[in-house]
């Protein structure tokens, strides 16, 4: 919806454009801080040092 919202806001302040991407572009910085807001929010922001990191088994063929 943030997608949305953004892309339906900058193609309307700008209805002759012919290029889309800088319409998605600003679709795409909302939705990145929206991602961000609820990470923070949520509590997953930050854990990435409070894991031990386990490398993927190798595969047997």
């Amino acid at each position: 919806m943030a997608y949305m919202a953004a892309l339906r806001t900058a193609l309307d302040e700008d209805g002759m454009t012919v290029d889309p991407a800088p319409a998605e572009r600003a679709g795409r910085v909302r939705m990145q801080a929206l991602l961000e807001e609820r990470m923070r929010i949520f509590g997953q922001a930050g854990h990435t040092g409070d894991y031990a990191l386990e490398p993927f088994r190798p595969v047997q063929a």
